[in-house]
């Protein structure tokens, strides 16, 4: 992958100076590597194309929930914990669109959040595998913003991650996610959903996850949920 990182350096700095943004990508980037060798695009560039726009559709439909459409004040002051944020696919965008909101990026990988740290100059927060053990101390941010986190949780942790994320949300603060919705169940074969709502197979975590993202990125949006914290 470094190789065609430095390769295609001329796209990849031409599309983040289009957008704005940063134009470092680490070699280990997940969302990246996948772009890349996905078959839906007939070549690199524009791979690394849709990499920079649509981290910059993210962030510009996130910053029009969140102040537009949610009245949080795009302000000092304001926090937004960005959990599961890689190697900063949306971050780069998300800490200009949302300026001078206080970003924080979280994730689990200790070299994501270190590249974050070094290339994008923010702090970031080392998540955990247990949702138990994350170090963030509840009521502390205005929203918590997770992308394609919870579809890929299964459903024995499920529950138990939106518990620990919604803690970390203030009081009249909000916890928003995407999952696939019943949109994208035709994409997965038609399955029967359970009771309970969840329906979870074990290829989408991690590296099968890779091949799964075909259905978030290209096929079908993810469903947007909104949670307000009222007390």
């Amino acid at each position: 992958m470094e190789k065609i990182i430095e390769e295609h350096q001329q796209s990849i700095q031409q599309y983040a100076n289009e957008t704005g943004v940063r134009s470092d990508i680490h070699p280990d980037d997940l969302i990246f590597r996948f772009l890349i060798e996905n078959p839906v695009f007939s070549s690199i560039d524009l791979a690394v194309k849709y990499y920079f726009y649509d981290g910059a559709k993210s962030a510009e439909k996130l910053k029009d929930l969140l102040f537009s459409q949610l009245g949080l004040k795009q302000a000092r002051g304001t926090s937004l914990l960005e959990f599961a944020s890689g190697y900063g696919c949306v971050t780069r965008h998300l800490i200009g669109e949302l300026n001078p909101v206080d970003v924080v990026p979280c994730d689990i990988h200790d070299a994501a959040c270190s590249f974050i740290e070094s290339k994008m100059d923010v702090e970031t927060i080392l998540s955990a595998t247990n949702p138990d053990d994350i170090e963030i101390k509840n009521d502390s941010f205005d929203a918590v913003f997770a992308l394609s986190f919870f579809s890929h949780m299964p459903d024995r942790t499920w529950s138990r991650w939106l518990k620990a994320l919604f803690d970390k949300v203030k009081s009249g603060g909000y916890l928003i996610f995407t999952t696939q919705g019943m949109t994208s169940r035709t994409y997965f074969g038609d399955p029967e959903i359970p009771d309970d709502g969840i329906w979870f197979t074990a290829s989408s975590e991690q590296k099968i996850w890779m091949w799964q993202i075909t259905e978030i990125l290209l096929l079908q949006p993810n469903t947007l949920n909104v949670l307000l914290k009222i007390r």
